[in-house]
């Protein structure tokens, strides 16, 4: 991790931070964007004077905590650091995936497999897809009509 990255995760992952920063996290990877609000309930002083110093207000006593995504990233662009807010996740926890990411990743892999399935011909079987037995771990449903299955077959062969 570069000097400049490890500076800014010292900064800003505060023990007071921590919960904040996940609730961001997930807000921003399902939004796929600056967006929306997080809310902190049963904040701690810790937390109420970190939160209170990054967005420049007073929080004492506050115990819920709502915190607009678009002020928080106002309050890191105008921080020493100059971070956008998907800059600051990536810096604190790598690369940030949203639901976007993650539908064209999804999207990316299925059009290979199929590529893949066309370039067999479609022979299922050739590439170890039909014929293989169907496993049901215990206590999953399916697993009394599997184990069924397995006995009449069992049966039959």
């Amino acid at each position: 991790m570069s000097d400049v990255k490890s500076f800014i995760r010292a900064a800003l992952m505060k023990p007071g931070l921590k919960r904040l920063w996940e609730a961001v996290r997930a807000k921003y990877e399902s939004l796929g964007r600056v967006g929306g609000n997080v809310v902190l309930i049963g904040a701690t002083l810790d937390e109420q004077e970190a939160i209170g110093a990054l967005l420049g207000i007073n929080l004492f006593g506050e115990t819920r905590i709502k915190v607009p995504l678009a002020r928080l990233e106002a309050a890191l662009l105008q921080s020493r650091f100059g971070l956008t807010l998907g800059d600051a996740l990536a810096a604190l926890f790598g690369e940030v995936a949203t639901r976007e990411d993650v539908r064209a990743e999804r999207q990316r892999l299925e059009s290979e497999f199929r590529a893949y399935l066309e370039s067999t011909g479609g022979d299922l079987g050739r590439i170890g897809l039909v014929g293989a037995k169907r496993t049901v771990p215990p206590g999953e449903p399916g697993e009394e009509r599997a184990s069924r299955r397995t006995r009449r077959s069992e049966r039959a062969g």
